[in-house]
C-alpha cells in the first residue's frame, strides 16, 4: 500500500505558518508531473505489492494467452506507455471467464486509469473489483481490503472525504493488525489524513499516534518518519506547539541520522524533510525560540533548493512571505506571495488551498497599507479559490454553495472581507441597507461551514478547538451588529447581535442536549445506544489507565491500555457512522437546532424576572438586558481592566486569609472589585426595584464571578463583610448555560421518586487506606445536610460506608432529587477526569471515583442535583463552552437544574446553608430564591464577622431552571385540608338538594 500513501499525502501534508491550515506540497503527484524516477519507484512498488507481498489472490491461469497478455501488458508499463497498458486490459476482459482472472484485471485497470489521471474511471473499475471480491471465497478479505483502500484513495484524491473515510474504514475492519502490520498502519495514516483535512485534530492524532506505534514496532524506518512528520502538523495545526515541536525534532534528527548513515541516498524524499524543516520553524517560533525557528526555516530553505523548480515545496517561500507580513514588510511579504501565486496558477489553474490562503494574507497586507481597493479584490480572489461556484459583485451578496476546498480557510476569508466592509459601513454618515444584508449574508455563510464542520467532527475535543477557531467570527458579527444597532437604533440589528452571541454560547453541551433526545425519538435501537455508553467509558477508563501507567513508566501496560482506548475509539467510530447513515431523523434532530429570538426569551420571563447575556469580544464585553416587555444592549470597554478585578475578586473570594494582603487590604480590595464590577456590568437594571431575580448567561472569564456577591449602591461605610450591600440582598441569582439551553431544559419529563443523598465522608473515613493516601477528611457536618433533606423529602440516606459508587450507580436514575455531600477533585487539563468520590468497595472493580465522562452517560430523571462538594462548577474556561466543570457533566444528561460550589468550600457553613436551602424549598421558592433565602439567613444568624466572609457562603451557585415544585411526593396537608372542605361543601350543599 505505499503506492497509495505516496499519492495519499502529497497533496496536503503541509504546514503552513500563523492559523493557516491545509496548503499543498510543491512537489506533485506523479500523476502531475510524470517522470522517470517517480514512474519507476512506483512501478517497482506496485510489482512488489501484487506479486512479492502477494496480498492479491490470482487462480492459476490456464490459458497461454492469458499469460502472453499479461507480459504485454506489463511490458507496456514498463516503457510508461500508459494509454496501451490500458487498451491491452481492456482487450482481455470481455474474454475471461475466471473470477479471480477478472478481479485481477479490474484491479489493474484500475490502477492503470489512477496513472493515467483519471481518477473517476480508475473509481469506477476499483468498485467492480469490490464488487466481485464481496461476491468471492472468504479467503480474498485481503484483495477486498485493497479494493476499499485504493477506492478511499480515488476519493481522497477527488476531494471526496467522507466516502473516502468510509472506505479506508472499510478496509480497515478486513484486516487484522497481527497478520499485516504495515498495512494496517498505512491505513490508520490515511485516515488520520483524512481527520486532519476535515480540522479533526484529536482524531488526527489519535489514528496517527496508533500508526506510529505499529511502525515502531515492525522497525519500518520510513514510515515511522511519515507517522512522526505528519503528528507534529496535526499537534501544530491543534495548536499544541510543545508537542509539534518535539514531533518535527524527532523527525528532524531522524533525517540527520539518516544523512550520517548513508550520505549518497536517502530513503526520505526532500519533500518530506522539507515540510518536517517548515513544521520545526513554526513550532519553535510560537514557542519563542526564534533561533531555533531561522536555523529550522535555512534547513528548509537550503532542501528546497536541491529540488526542481516544479517540485518545489512552495509552502516555504509561503512560510517566508508570511513571517514578512508578521514583521511588517508589506511590501516584501506582497511580493513573496504573488511569486508563491504565480507557481502555483500555473500549475493548478483550477484553485487550491494555498492559493487562496495567498490571497488571503495579500488582503490583509493591503488592509495594513491602507489599500481597501486591493484587500477586498483579493477576499474575492482567495473565496474563489475555495469556492469553485463563488460569484461576487459590488452590489449583489455573494453566491456561496456547492463544493468548498477548505472550510476553516474559506471562514477566515468570509470573515475578512465582511469586517472590511462592515467598518466602512458603519463609518458613513447614512448605513446602506442593502450593503448590510449582504455583509449578514458573509457572516451568516462563515457561521454555517463552522455549524458543517462541527457536524463532522467525531471529537469533542475538535469540536472545543473549534470554538477557539472561530473567536474572531464572533467577535466581529456581533461587533457589525452592535455597530450599526448604536448608529441606526433599529431593534433589528439588537436582534443579530443576539442571534449571533447565542450562536457561540454552549453549542455542545445544546448539542449533547440534542443528542440524548434524538436517540431517544430518532429510532435508534436500546441495544445500540448501551453499547455506545460501554464503549465510551472503556475508552475514557483506557485513557486514565494509560496516563496512570505512564507516570509509572511502565511502557508494556501503557502501549497495552493505549491499544485498548484506540480499539474503543474505532468502534466509536463506526457507530457513530451508523447512526448517521442508518437513522437520519436522529442525526438531524442532533445538529438542526432552531433558533431563539429575544422574543422567545421574553415569553418564558416573569414581571419580576430580568435576562442579562454576555458575551467578551477581543477589545469589549457586550451585554444583552432582556425583561418580558423591554430590552437594551450595551458595549462595555476597558476589558483588560475588568479581566484584572475579576482575578483580583476572585482571589480574595477563595481564601479569606490571603497571605500576600493584610486582612484589612484584603477587605478594601474585596470591596472595591466587586462594587466596580457592579457597575460595569449590572448597573444598569439591577437597581430597580421592580426585578427580584436575574438569570444570567455568562461568557469566558465571567463565567468565574459569583455574581451575588457584588455590591451595589454606596458601601464606602461598611466597615465589615456583614454590613455591605451585596447583591443577594437585593435579587436573587440564576444563571443558564444559553437561552436555547434555557427554554429545552424545562421541557424534560421528571418520573423519578423522592431524593437520594451520598454522603461517603459523613463518619470517619480514617480507617480507609485510600482516603488517607489522597489526603481527604472526613466531613461530619454532611450529616446534617441528610438530615435536612430528610425533612423535606422522601429520603433514601447513604452515609460513610453505604454510600459506594456502586450504591450509586444502581439506583441512582431512580431518584428526583441528588444531593452528593462528599469531596470532589478537578482536572483543569483533562475535564473528563474531573470526579466526584465515594466510599470505597473491595469487591467493586470501578473503584470509588465517579469520573465526569460516568455521570455523562447516565440515564437520570432528576429535577435538582445538589453538588454539596469542593469546586463543582470550577474547571477550565472555554471560549465559547464556559466552565468545563462536573456540574457540566450533569447538564449533559438533560437535568434542569444543578447547585454547584465555584472554590473549596467550608464543611460547617455549607451545611448549614443547605439546610436553610431545603426549608425555602419546602416553602415553595424556586431554587434561585432558595438559596438565596438560605445565603441571607446564615448571614443574619450565623455568620459572625469572621465567618461572613463571602468565601464561606456566595461560592455556592445554582445554574438552570429551578422552579418552585412541590417539595415531596405527596400534596402538602394544607392542600389536602382546602381539598377535603371543598369536597365536604359540595357533599352537604347535594344533601340539602335532595
Amino acid at each position: 500500500m505505499k503506492i497509495g500513501l505516496w499519492f495519499r499525502h502529497s497533496p496536503f501534508l503541509v504546514v503552513l505558518l500563523g492559523d493557516s491550515t491545509l496548503g499543498w506540497l510543491a512537489a506533485n503527484t506523479y500523476i502531475r508531473n510524470r517522470n522517470e524516477n517517480t514512474m519507476l519507484v512506483l512501478r517497482h512498488l506496485f510489482f512488489l505489492l501484487f506479486f512479492c507481498q502477494g496480498t492479491i489472490l490470482i487462480s492459476q491461469v490456464s490459458t497461454t494467452d492469458f499469460e502472453k497478455v499479461m507480459q504485454e501488458a506489463e511490458a507496456y508499463l514498463e516503457a510508461d506507455d500508459i494509454t496501451e497498458y490500458i487498451t491491452t486490459y481492456e482487450k482481455l476482459f470481455p474474454r475471461l471467464q475466471e473470477i479471480e482472472q477478472k478481479k485481477k484485471i479490474l484491479s489493474e485497470l484500475g490502477y492503470g486509469y489512477v496513472l493515467k489521471g483519471d481518477l473517476r474511471k480508475g473509481l469506477g473499475y476499483f468498485s467492480e473489483a469490490r464488487d466481485l471480491g464481496a461476491q468471492s471465497t472468504p479467503d480474498s478479505l485481503e484483495y477486498l481490503s485493497e479494493q476499499y483502500y485504493y477506492m478511499a484513495y480515488c476519493h481522497h484524491e477527488l476531494d471526496e472525504l467522507n466516502p473516502a473515510l468510509s472506505n479506508y474504514e472499510k478496509s480497515l475492519s478486513l484486516i487484522k493488525e497481527s497478520d499485516d502490520p504495515m498495512s494496517y498502519g498505512e491505513i490508520l495514516l490515511s485516515i488520520a489524513g483524512i481527520y486532519y483535512q476535515k480540522s479533526d485534530y484529536d482524531n488526527a492524532i489519535i489514528y496517527g499516534e496508533k500508526a506510529l506505534r505499529i511502525f515502531e514496532k515492525i522497525n519500518d524506518k520510513e514510515f515511522t518518519f511519515y507517522a512522526t512528520s505528519y503528528l507534529s502538523l496535526y499537534f501544530y495545526f491543534k495548536q499544541d506547539y510543545d508537542a509539534s515541536f518535539s514531533y518535527s525534532l524527532r523527525a528532524s534528527e531522524m533525517v540527520e541520522l539518516n544523512k550520517f548513515e548513508s550520505s549518497s541516498s536517502t530513503i526520505f524524499p526532500l519533500n518530506e524533510q522539507v515540510t518536517v524543516y517548515n513544521t520545526l520553524a513554526l513550532s519553535a517560533a510560537k514557542k519563542g525560540k526564534l533561533g531555533e525557528a531561522v536555523f529550522a526555516l535555512q534547513n528548509a530553505e537550503e532542501i528546497n533548493s536541491l529540488l526542481p523548480n516544479a517540485e518545489k515545496n512552495w509552502v516555504t517561500e509561503f512560510n517566508r512571505a508570511f513571517l514578512d507580513y508578521i514583521e511588517g514588510s508589506h511590501e516584501k511579504s506582497l511580493n513573496g506571495f504573488e511569486s508563491v501565486l504565480a507557481h502555483q496558477m500555473a500549475n493548478y489553474p483550477d484553485g487550491n488551498k494555498m492559493i487562496g490562503q495567498a490571497h488571503y494574507y495579500m488582503a490583509r497586507n493591503y488592509e495594513t497599507q491602507g489599500n481597501l481597493k486591493s484587500a477586498l479584490e483579493s477576499y474575492d480572489a482567495s473565496l474563489e479559490a475555495f469556492f469553485p461556484d463563488y460569484k461576487a459583485s459590488a452590489n449583489m451578496s455573494p453566491r456561496i454553495d456547492g463544493y468548498c476546498r477548505s472550510r476553516r480557510n474559506a471562514i477566515r476569508s468570509l470573515v475578512g472581507k465582511a469586517s472590511l466592509l462592515g467598518r466602512d459601513l458603519v463609518g458613513r454618515e447614512s448605513v446602506d441597507m442593502i450593503r448590510a444584508e449582504e455583509i449578514f449574508v458573509l457572516y451568516d455563510a462563515a457561521v454555517s461551514l463552522a455549524d458543517d464542520l462541527r457536524a463532522t467532527y467525531r471529537s469533542e475535543g475538535s469540536k472545543y478547538f473549534l470554538a477557539v477557531e472561530t473567536k474572531e467570527l464572533f467577535d466581529e458579527a456581533i461587533g457589525f451588529s452592535y455597530g450599526l444597532y448604536e448608529k441606526e437604533n433599529e431593534l433589528e440589528y439588537m436582534e443579530q447581535c443576539f442571534r449571533y452571541m447565542e450562536k457561540n454560547q454552549n453549542p455542545i453541551l445544546l448539542e449533547h442536549q440534542r443528542d440524548k433526545k434524538g436517540l431517544a425519538q430518532g429510532g435508534v435501537p436500546d441495544s445500540l445506544i448501551q453499547k455506545e455508553k460501554e464503549l465510551w467509558i472503556n475508552y475514557f477508563y483506557f485513557q486514565k489507565q494509560e496516563a496512570l501507567a505512564l507516570s509509572e513508566n511502565d511502557v508494556g501496560k501503557s502501549e497495552k491500555y493505549a491499544s485498548d482506548a484506540f480499539s474503543s475509539k474505532k468502534k466509536l467510530d463506526e457507530l457513530r457512522e451508523i447512526y448517521k447513515n442508518n437513522y437520519p431523523l436522529y442525526f438531524s434532530y442532533k445538529y438542526d437546532a432552531e433558533e431563539v429570538s429575544i422574543q422567545d426569551v421574553q415569553k418564558i420571563l416573569k414581571d419580576s424576572q430580568l435576562y442579562v447575556q454576555f458575551y467578551v469580544a477581543k477589545d469589549f464585553i457586550y451585554s444583552i438586558q432582556i425583561s418580558n416587555d423591554e430590552w437594551s444592549v450595551n458595549k462595555i470597554g476597558n476589558i483588560d481592566a475588568l479581566i484584572h478585578s475579576a482575578d483580583t475578586l476572585i482571589a480574595t473570594l477563595k481564601n479569606p486569609l490571603l497571605k500576600k494582603f493584610s486582612l484589612d487590604s484584603s477587605f478594601h480590595l474585596f470591596k472595591n472589585h466587586a462594587s466596580e464590577l457592579y457597575q460595569h456590568l449590572l448597573s444598569l437594571e439591577t437597581g430597580n426595584p421592580e426585578y427580584n431575580q436575574i438569570t444570567i448567561v455568562n461568557h469566558d472569564f465571567l463565567n468565574r464571578i459569583p455574581f451575588g456577591v457584588l455590591l451595589y449602591g454606596d458601601n464606602q461605610g461598611g466597615k465589615d463583610y456583614l454590613s455591605l450591600n451585596y447583591l443577594i440582598k437585593k435579587i436573587s441569582v440564576q444563571y443558564q448555560p444559553s437561552a436555547r439551553l434555557m427554554l429545552s431544559l424545562g421541557n424534560k419529563d421528571i418520573n423519578g421518586k423522592g431524593a437520594m443523598v451520598m454522603a461517603p465522608f459523613a463518619k470517619d473515613v480514617s480507617d480507609r487506606m485510600a482516603f488517607v493516601r489522597d489526603g481527604l477528611m472526613a466531613l461530619p457536618y454532611t450529616q446534617g445536610e441528610s438530615e435536612a433533606v430528610s425533612a423535606v423529602y422522601e429520603t433514601e440516606v447513604f452515609e460513610g460506608k453505604a454510600a459506594t459508587k456502586k450504591q450509586f450507580m444502581d439506583i441512582v436514575e431512580q431518584f428526583r432529587i441528588l444531593h452528593l455531600a462528599t469531596h470532589a477533585k478537578v482536572d483543569m487539563d483533562l475535564p473528563q477526569f474531573s470526579s466526584i468520590l465515594m466510599y470505597p468497595s473491595d469487591d467493586y472493580k470501578p473503584g470509588y471515583t465517579l469520573y465526569d465522562y460516568e455521570i455523562q452517560n447516565l440515564d437520570l430523571n432528576a429535577e435538582l442535583v445538589v453538588l454539596s462538594a469542593c469546586e463543582t462548577g470550577a474547571g477550565k474556561v472555554d471560549r465559547g463552552e464556559g466552565l468545563l466543570s462536573l456540574a457540566r457533566s450533569f447538564f449533559y444528561t438533560g437535568v434542569p437544574s444543578v447547585v454547584m460550589t465555584h472554590w473549596q468550600i467550608n464543611d460547617r457553613s455549607t451545611s448549614w446553608i443547605m439546610g436553610e436551602f431545603y426549608k425555602a424549598l419546602e416553602a415553595g421558592d424556586s431554587h434561585a430564591e432558595a438559596l438565596q433565602s438560605a445565603k441571607l439567613n446564615y448571614l443574619n444568624q450565623e455568620a459572625d464577622l469572621m465567618t461572613a466572609h463571602p468565601f464561606y457562603w456566595s461560592g455556592i451557585v445554582q445554574m438552570g431552571n429551578g422552579d418552585s415544585e412541590d417539595s415531596t411526593s405527596t400534596p402538602p396537608l394544607w392542600i389536602i385540608g382546602v381539598f377535603g372542605f371543598i369536597v365536604g361543601f359540595f357533599l352537604i350543599r347535594r344533601k340539602q338538594a335532595a
